[in-house]
């Protein structure tokens, strides 16, 4: 799988989103990152879309970020309807604990609690039943001008499955405005053969101007249409840097 990202092109390293996977970084000491976009996930005998996906992060400290993130979820099934609401909340926090600036090595944990909204979006099959707590662990780790990336996190479900995902990045800058990244990316139930989800990706953003980034990422699983995967994934969407920090 490495040899695979590193065929594809020059990359760098983007913290989620548009990526899947998330890194070891924070906003900084009262900076906001709010990211504002739209989701899409296309498999044989579904559609699923978060129109808009709201994700705001402030920094505290050096170190620590606070998250809260919430979709409104666009949702179609074969021969059905679409069906629409509030999908689930997420808050979380992350904590960087390890830092060596010289390597920009860097590990983190992201602790992040799932929970319905009171809205009928569960009924309606729009947003996953009960609450939920993904545990991941971030490490990132930079080679010349080459930057690395991993999580790996486990997801206690209520009412439903537990799952466990994993993720892989890697990039580089192409020019001072414009960056590309890669991504190899899993999330599957466990103790079930039931889902699972194996896909790739490239995305990056560009500045568009000062402390403002466009945001993209499309990609798809490894497997046809038959195993149920996803055929087309995709991120696109506006990050917004608010604080004392960006305005200096």
């Amino acid at each position: 799988m490495l040899f695979v990202l590193m065929m594809a092109a020059p990359l760098f390293g983007q913290s989620s989103p548009p990526l899947l996977t998330d890194d070891p970084g924070t906003p900084g000491p009262n900076n906001w990152e709010i990211n504002i976009g739209m989701t899409a996930d296309r498999r044989v005998a579904e559609r699923e879309f978060e129109v808009p996906l709201f994700d705001a992060n402030y920094g505290v400290g050096e170190r620590i970020q606070l998250k809260f993130e919430i979709p409104y979820m666009l949702h179609r099934a074969s021969s059905e309807n679409i069906r629409m609401g509030l999908g689930n909340s997420l808050m979380g926090v992350k904590w960087r604990f390890y830092e060596e600036k010289e390597h920009e090595f860097a590990i983190s944990v992201y602790p992040q609690f799932g929970f319905n909204n009171p809205t009928h979006s569960v009924s309606r099959g729009v947003a996953d039943p009960g609450q939920s707590l993904l545990l991941p662990v971030e490490i990132t780790r930079k080679f010349g001008s080459f930057t690395l990336e991993g999580e790996l996190g486990y997801n206690f479900a209520k009412r439903r499955p537990d799952n466990w995902i994993a993720g892989f990045a890697m990039g580089h800058p192409i020019t001072t405005r414009l960056e590309f990244d890669a991504e190899l990316y899993r999330n599957a139930n466990v103790g079930t053969s039931s889902f699972s989800n194996n896909t790739f990706d490239f995305g990056g953003h560009y500045e568009l101007r000062k402390s403002v980034l466009l945001l993209f990422m499309a990609g798809r699983s490894f497997r046809g249409s038959s195993s149920g995967q996803s055929q087309l994934i995709g991120y696109f969407g506006f990050q917004f840097l608010i604080g004392k920090q960006q305005e200096e």
